[in-house]
């Protein structure tokens, strides 16, 4: 027995699904507004224990200022980052909400423009997936 559909919970017919949309090695970016520009190449990532920014974007931003850090960021790969400084209560907006995160500004070049990692995916209650 099928139970009835409820507006309380969120379900997927898989029989209508053509196909996975992304290959799983796609990383998941969209596009988010900050202070007064659109930051392309936004990466999600709930693996990733902080957000980060790069410093083209942050001088983009006009430069705001940043809490120093005197500690450098060791990636995943074992490789280090220089961290800059960190821009408190960066206001991000994304389908008309607006939170404010702390972030890492880091030097040098980066694959993306603004990596959201594991405390903006909690502030806005999202679930991550490139399968839909």
């Amino acid at each position: 027995m099928t139970p009835l559909p409820s507006s309380l919970v969120t379900y997927f017919d898989w029989s209508q699904l053509a196909g996975y949309c992304l290959p799983s090695y796609v990383p998941f970016q969209i596009t988010v507004h900050a202070y007064h520009m659109d930051v392309l190449s936004t990466v999600i990532e709930e693996g990733a224990s902080v957000s980060i920014l790069s410093s083209t974007v942050w001088k983009a931003f006009g430069s705001p200022h940043l809490v120093p850090v005197t500690q450098n960021m060791l990636a995943f790969k074992r490789g280090t980052s220089q961290l800059l400084g960190i821009l408190h209560k960066l206001p991000i907006t994304l389908g008309g909400k607006t939170i404010y995160i702390d972030v890492m500004v880091v030097q040098g070049p980066l694959d993306f423009n603004l990596l959201l990692g594991r405390d903006y995916v909690y502030i806005m209650g999202a679930l991550v997936s490139s399968l839909f």
